[in-house]
């Protein structure tokens, strides 16, 4: 890539290119996965583990982590089909992995 991978938490501005993503890698999702929900729920919880990966500006992928006090978790981690195999999904990985460490967590799911 050209470009520098920034890592960040979600902003509010990003909501439509994470759905965008999300609908478009996560197609087959049930129902009760619905994008907007999800991203509320998360706003409420630990947002600064909702992770945005972009370059330039643009969304390119996503991570959502969260601390239990006993272990992480890590899910929706997704990258634009078009940035795959890139080093986007790794560089979102280990910026959930740094923030949780953070928290306390020795233990992670995947």
């Amino acid at each position: 890539m050209d470009d520098v991978t920034i890592i960040r938490s979600f902003r509010e501005k990003d909501r439509n290119a994470v759905i965008e993503i999300w609908n478009l890698v996560f197609a087959d999702d049930p129902l009760l996965s619905k994008p907007n929900a999800v991203i509320d729920t998360k706003q409420t919880v630990q947002a600064d583990l909702f992770l945005i990966a972009e370059i330039g500006g643009k969304v390119l992928g996503t991570t959502l982590a969260g601390f239990d006090g006993v272990r992480g978790w890590v899910h929706h981690v997704v990258v634009h089909p078009v940035y795959q195999r890139r080093g986007v999904a790794a560089s979102l990985m280990a910026a959930a992995e740094a923030g949780l460490k953070e928290m306390g967590c020795r233990k992670l799911n995947l």
